[in-house]
């Protein structure tokens, strides 16, 4: 069987979630042999509703040391709202003492100005976006589990 990968947009994906409910509503009133169709368009509707809760989570930056040291301007890195964009400056480059790597850079923020951020080795960049789905204890907890695994 050949597979192939869609890219679909989250509204792409809520468009598909409402004709599946709606086919799903029809064949619940329909004959009772219909009751595989109902069980696949269920495990349908799950998927796709776990597709789009998982698309509208932000992403989650970590930069390894390598990331950091080759940071250059044109190149694209999150500002505070975790949206990648296109680096206008590098404001610092250094390592702390622990050995570290921290990088401090702008990025574009509209026409006419621009946003710093910073990102330092192996941690989770906190972006506003990230703090409406993660407390800081949470965001911790997966920096800890993520030093132990490597």
């Amino acid at each position: 069987m050949k597979t192939t990968r869609l890219e679909l947009s989250e509204t792409e994906l809520n468009h598909i979630h409402v004709a599946l409910v709606q086919r799903l509503s029809r064949l619940d009133h329909g004959p009772a042999d219909m009751k595989d169709s109902i069980s696949e368009t269920e495990v349908l509707i799950d998927k796709i509703e776990n597709l789009i809760s998982d698309m509208s989570k932000p992403q989650i930056h970590v930069w390894d040391r390598k990331k950091i040291q080759s940071l250059k301007e044109g190149d694209l890195a999150p500002d505070a709202f975790g949206r990648l964009k296109k680096v206008k400056e590098i404001q610092y480059r250094r390592d702390d003492v622990n050995g570290l790597a921290f990088v401090g850079y702008t990025v574009e923020f509209g026409p006419n100005s621009t946003i710093s951020n910073s990102m330092k080795e192996g941690r989770i960049l906190r972006t506003v976006e990230l703090s409406k789905y993660y407390t800081s204890a949470q965001i911790d907890a997966m920096e800890n589990l993520a030093k132990s695994t490597f």
